[in-house]
């Protein structure tokens, strides 16, 4: 049951964003600016499985041009354990001593109705990590061992194909980012989302629902209207990590056509790499699937 969690909580997609883009389509081609070749820009949502890809083949087709696969992160058996010390709250931090009494039998009321398993399954986690497990869970996941996430799927066909996969950035940065805050935060952030468990799944499936549809001026709409993240976090989380991948992304291409797999929510708005794509010289099309 943990690994299952930890596994689900590496594939969770935090992207936010402010703007809209006109043209819908989950698939983009970079081109022009000195490239020799088209690159692929791919907006994914981290609980779909490679039946997506199955079920619109254009993808594979512009998935078999390329020579390296550019994702997040790097997925490999490794990650639960590499993230699993940073999931961890130190004995003076556990839930139980952190939450007074009536804040962990809330608590431990909702990971009860998420979860299934009392909150003491839980306690030595950081509130953020348990916070992020419930949103999870409680969003529309049609992976299983014969359906892996549609991010992990790519990673393994190109390395099946031998070859390069290269991550914008390590499990680490990933997990001193998202887990990291101080702990008022953190406590804000758990009591928030148990205090909303009952809307989570309705948001999350109106969200797949979005993506499905490849509806990019949707789902900019639905996050724009998300006020859970301060401006100074959705920098963070948003702006930020975009404008470090635009520093990668134009050597990568450079060297070989590549196929670039990341959240759906990084590719929109101002600081949306399709917009800042273009700002860099490239053409950026969308590809209809």
């Amino acid at each position: 049951m943990k690994k299952i969690i930890l596994t689900l909580f590496c594939l969770l997609v935090l992207a936010k964003t402010h703007a809209q883009t006109n043209n819908n389509s989950l698939l983009w081609e970079i081109s022009g600016n000195g490239l020799k070749s088209s690159s692929y820009l791919f907006g994914t949502y981290h609980l779909v499985g490679k039946n997506l890809v199955d079920s619109l083949p254009e993808i594979r087709t512009r998935f078999n041009t390329c020579d390296a696969v550019v994702g997040e992160i790097v997925m490999d058996s490794t990650m639960v354990m590499k993230l699993m010390p940073y999931m961890m709250a130190p004995d003076s931090a556990t839930l139980d001593k952190v939450f007074t009494p009536a804040e962990y039998l809330q608590i431990d009321s909702c990971i009860k109705q998420i979860i299934h398993v009392d909150a003491k399954a839980f306690n030595r986690f950081k509130p953020s990590a348990v916070a992020t497990m419930i949103a999870t869970l409680s969003a529309p996941n049609v992976i299983s061992p014969t359906n892996p996430a549609v991010d992990m799927y790519l990673q393994q066909e190109g390395k099946r194909r031998n070859e390069k996969i290269i991550g914008l950035e390590t499990m680490q940065q990933q997990a001193e980012m998202l887990l990291n805050a101080p702990m008022p935060e953190q406590k804000k952030q758990l009591l928030a989302t148990v205090k909303k468990k009952d809307r989570l799944r309705t948001e999350a499936v109106k969200m797949f629902e979005i993506y499905r549809h490849q509806d990019l001026a949707g789902l900019a709409k639905m996050l724009d209207k998300n006020d859970e993240l301060t401006p100074d976090q959705t920098e963070k989380l948003l702006k930020n990590r975009n404008l470090n991948w635009m520093t990668q992304l134009p050597e990568i291409m450079g060297q070989q056509p590549t196929f670039i797999a990341v959240g759906a929510g990084h590719l929109v708005g101002q600081y949306g790499l399709i917009n800042q794509l273009k700002l860099k010289g490239y053409k950026v099309t969308p590809v209809k699937i």
